[in-house]
């Protein structure tokens, strides 16, 4: 995730602390087992409730809409710092634009030549479309986040199943 953004699932850290000292020697492998299941699990909460599916028509101003699927699809998870910490993001300029709100700006850049078989989602007798040159343009984009409202709705009412869970699958509850 080079570009966009990222949340660090740290408050799933302090349920990761409480069941791993009881074990010690375990603790490494108890967190980044619960961090990597908690991380999925946010991941696939953003996708599928915080993203609203088949955009048609005007934008939402309170949740972000997605016509084609590629925003919800640009969600992964990053485990590359375990056992200590795992993340999840977008490496989508537009979408961490919309986690955040703000400016995007789009380059300019020049369109080649091709035939055109839809229009406004219908389709249309063929016709071509000559090389043209698109203007650069920044678009003011309302905070929407999708990312955070994951976080804070899988985290307090998941995080402690999902460790308790690591814990029984290593063996350290017995």
């Amino acid at each position: 995730m080079a570009v966009g953004v990222k949340t660090e699932l740290k408050g799933a850290v302090e349920y990761s602390r409480q069941l791993t000292s009881l074990i010690p020697s375990k603790n490494p492998k108890i967190r980044a087992v619960g961090l990597r299941a908690l991380a999925l699990e946010v991941q696939t909460v953003s996708a599928r409730e915080k993203i609203k599916r088949g955009g048609k028509g005007a934008p939402l101003k309170s949740k972000l809409t997605s016509r084609t699927g590629t925003g919800r699809r640009s969600i992964r998870t990053d485990f590359s710092r375990l056992p200590g910490q795992s993340a999840v993001g977008t490496d989508l300029r537009y979408m961490a634009a919309h986690e955040k709100g703000g400016a995007f700006s789009v380059k300019a850049s020049t369109v080649s030549a091709h035939t055109r078989t839809k229009a406004f989602g219908k389709t249309v007798k063929p016709f071509k479309v000559p090389k043209y040159k698109r203007k650069a343009y920044t678009l003011n984009l309302p905070k929407r986040p999708f990312i955070e409202p994951a976080v804070d709705q899988v985290v307090p009412s998941r995080a402690q199943q999902i460790f308790l869970r690591a814990w029984e699958k290593l063996g350290a509850a017995k």
